[in-house]
């Protein structure tokens, strides 16, 4: 049994000048993640590889979830910042290879909330807000067999 962790970025400012790309996280947000991480890791969910959009925002949300809870760092994707297709996020979880047991993505709305919903058979999220976690249970060997509709969710935390 594997368990998959889609977390949607934190909480950032849209400010004057700053690329899409370059935006930070809020301060209240990095804390929040925090949080988020350590609620999770009180249940014994902690992640063992974590894969993340290159964006500020996203690296920044996987870095406060990593400190919060002493995980690796972040594999970094531009794959992962603006997703073509859901088959983006499925693709990178595949390569990343079946030693972990939690997997953790951090990324960006459309591509991450409709991903959600092909991991099951039926859509069960209706909103990924920024700072929102979907916890998934794939009963599978390997990341590099994970297929969609085959997950159940497990909990959705929402973000704030």
């Amino acid at each position: 049994m594997k368990i998959l962790l889609i977390l949607r970025h934190g909480k950032s400012p849209h400010l004057e000048g700053v690329d899409d790309h370059e935006r930070p996280l809020f301060p209240e947000a990095r804390r929040q993640i925090g949080e988020l991480a350590r609620q999770l890791a009180a249940l014994g969910v902690v992640p063992g590889t974590v894969l993340s959009s290159d964006a500020v925002r996203a690296a920044e949300t996987a870095r406060a979830y990593g400190l919060a809870v002493q995980i690796p760092e972040p594999l970094l994707l531009a794959d992962l910042y603006d997703p073509g297709a859901p088959e983006d996020v499925l693709d990178a979880i595949r390569a990343c290879g079946g030693h972990s047991d939690v997997v953790l993505v951090v990324g960006h709305n459309p591509g991450l909330e409709e991903f959600c919903n092909l991991l099951t058979k039926h859509p069960q999220v209706d909103r990924l807000g920024t700072g929102s976690l979907a916890a998934f249970e794939v009963g599978i060997d390997a990341w590099t067999e994970l297929r969609c509709r085959q997950a159940r969710l497990r909990k959705l935390y929402a973000g704030h």
